[in-house]
Order: C-alpha cells, then sequence, then structure tokens
C-alpha cells in the first residue's frame, strides 16, 4: 500500500483539463429507468450526512470493489 501511494505521489500531475474525465460512469445513464425505485417513507428524519453514511455503507457491502 505504502508503495503505491509513494508511485502515485511521485506521478506527474494530470493537466487541470481533465478534471472532469471520469466523473461519471460513460457506459451508465444514472437517468435511467433502470435507477426507478419506490421512495422508502418508513425511516425517521435524519440528516445529510447520515443519509451518505448509510448509503456509502449500503454500496460498499453490495459492490466490494468501491474503497473510500
Amino acid at each position: 500500500m505504502n508503495e503505491a501511494a509513494d508511485s502515485a505521489l511521485e506521478a506527474p500531475k494530470p493537466h487541470p483539463s481533465t478534471a472532469s474525465q471520469f466523473v461519471y460512469s460513460p457506459d451508465v445513464d444514472p437517468a435511467s429507468s433502470r435507477f426507478d425505485a419506490e421512495a422508502k417513507t418508513d425511516a425517521a428524519p435524519g440528516t445529510m450526512l447520515a443519509a451518505i453514511n448509510q448509503t456509502l455503507r449500503d454500496e460498499m457491502a453490495r459492490d466490494a470493489r468501491i474503497v473510500v
């Protein structure tokens, strides 16, 4: 892990014009009907931070490739 981090730090910095590349998948349309779902209203209201943390937990449990 340390070797990979050192290698990344030593690598040349990307050109600023590439900053928006790979933000979204070129293969998946996030607005497609594939992601339609009924809203779950059985949970108590919470904060945005709690919602983000829960989403990260759910998605990381679902897909081991997700690393934060």
